[in-house]
């Protein structure tokens, strides 16, 4: 039976339940694509919101003349043959209302920020 990064095993241990940046992903978090400890370090998401093993990674961008705005990254954390966590942009049919729901709590993370940005200036 499957394990969930909790230790739950059973039919609802794939889905698992809603985490926010505040729930660090299991085992050491490799860089994008690569689990490497020699890559150097990366940029960071300004917001990550986590469901169980479907992660959105919310980056802010900048332009030239001061503009910002936003970028999302999705992703699927999964186990290597070896054991270490890895991320993958492939989903399965099983993953995708959760890609669905994770897609739709980042729209609305960067939306609240853009009208904070509007409030403020």
């Amino acid at each position: 039976m499957a394990k969930d990064q909790t230790g739950r095993s059973g039919p609802g241990a794939r889905g698992g339940g809603a985490a926010t940046a505040a729930t660090p992903a299991p085992g050491p978090q490799p860089g994008p694509r690569s689990g490497h400890p020699a890559d150097p370090p990366k940029n960071k998401p300004v917001h990550e919101i986590r469901m169980g093993r479907i992660c959105g990674a919310i980056w802010l961008q900048q332009g030239g003349e001061g503009q910002t705005w936003h970028n999302v990254t999705l992703s699927r954390l999964y186990r290597d043959g070896d054991g270490n966590w890895q991320r993958s942009d492939s989903f399965g049919r099983t993953d995708l209302p959760l890609v669905a729901k994770v897609a739709d709590l980042c729209h609305t993370w960067v939306y609240q920020q853009g009208q904070a940005q509007d409030d403020n200036g």
